[in-house]
């Protein structure tokens, strides 16, 4: 495992894996916030996904939205500079581990990516997310 992630839990981990069967899913060939939204939302025991199924969105819509993408090769997957700036403010918002509720939040401050774009679709604003997020943490 990458130095970069030891800091995540078990169930970021498994976001992130699940973002990169999305990227695999959708023929893309690179791993950007659409995939992370998808990832956060199948990754349903977390406070994220219940606050992102609280707000109205679910695996299904989100997918609706996505376009197919040119057929690359799933080896060949990168990140875009959107996701990466999501897991830099991710890891800045705890001095622990990062589980998905960071990924979220950091998600919603990060007005760029297709991941931005989806939220703006369904109305959801980032003071939405984070009152959601706190809500659950408390």
């Amino acid at each position: 495992m990458s130095d970069k992630f030891l800091r995540y839990d078990d169930a970021s981990r498994k976001v992130l894996t699940l973002a990169h069967e999305e990227v695999i899913h959708f023929n893309s060939d690179k791993i950007d916030t659409d995939h992370l939204l998808l990832g956060l939302l199948r990754e349903d025991t977390s406070l994220a996904a219940k606050a992102l199924y609280r707000l109205g969105l679910s695996v299904i819509a989100v997918r609706g939205l996505l376009e197919k993408k040119a057929k690359v090769d799933p080896l060949s997957i990168t990140t875009t500079s959107a996701l990466e700036r999501v897991l830099y403010l991710a890891q800045e918002e705890t001095d622990t581990y990062i589980r998905p509720e960071h990924l979220l939040l950091a998600l919603a401050s990060v007005y760029e990516g297709n991941g931005a774009i989806i939220l703006k679709q369904f109305k959801i604003t980032p003071e939405q997310i984070t009152g959601r997020v706190k809500e659950y943490l408390n």
